[in-house]
């Protein structure tokens, strides 16, 4: 495939550091195609994987200081994307036509679904409708519910980024994900008493990321003494 790059792709390509003829190859490997990776076998323990005891693990944990002394630690944290695919099997739910296994898959969502962390939540957002969650899980109401966890209407979990999900539960709070990664700066990346986070976020969803980090900032640099 032969491209005609203009001056202005040219100069960009030369800001970001990239030749002409790198941007071929990639556009080619698109158009192409990419290889399967040759695949020998899978990582076990001791070919590929190395276990440690709990004395090395020990001695590591005790050497970790030392090594990051004088330091700066930077936590990086990967693009937080849409978690619409966490939720597909969810989506397949809302159709008309469900095969058995569908079926006991939407038994068994209703039946678990108060161990999940987003279940005070969905809770709420229904109460603020006139609608109980609970008689809704009692009438096996599941598409309604899925609807309310999902879309617009309710906690639009489906449109929103991994990073502000409600994910773990804990005996006396209910953290988003982007929280444990502040709670994990705090416990093992710091510099002195500064954490550094760099987060890669979407352009569509930076302002929910600058609200909840405002939001949760203050509340995590006071519990564990950190900036």
């Amino acid at each position: 495939m032969q491209l005609e790059f203009t001056f202005e792709d040219k100069e960009f390509m030369a800001q970001r550091g990239s030749e002409p003829a790198q941007v071929e190859q990639q556009f080619a490997n698109f158009e192409q195609g990419f290889p399967f990776a040759d695949i020998e076998r899978p990582a076990t323990i001791n070919d590929g994987i190395l276990r440690l005891d709990e004395e090395e693990v020990a001695a590591l944990e005790a050497e970790y200081p030392y090594a990051i002394e004088g330091k700066k630690i930077e936590k990086f944290v990967p693009a937080s994307g849409a978690a619409s695919r966490m939720f597909k099997d969810l989506y397949a739910l809302l159709n008309e036509n469900l095969d058995d296994k569908q079926q006991e898959m939407a038994k068994t969502f209703l039946a678990t679904l108060p161990r999940y962390p987003f279940y005070e939540a969905l809770k709420q957002t229904m109460a603020d409708k006139q609608l109980d969650l609970d008689a809704e899980i009692q009438k096996g109401n599941f598409r309604l519910i899925i609807q309310h966890l999902l879309e617009k209407e309710g906690l639009n979990y489906g449109n929103l980024p991994k990073g502000l999900l409600l994910f773990h539960r804990y005996d006396n709070e209910i953290r988003t994900a982007i929280e444990e990664h502040f709670v994990e700066a705090a416990l093992y990346a710091t510099s002195g008493t500064d954490a550094y986070l760099h987060f890669t976020v979407s352009e569509h969803h930076l302002e929910l990321f600058k609200a909840k980090v405002a939001e949760i900032q203050p509340v995590y640099e006071e519990r564990f003494g950190v900036k």
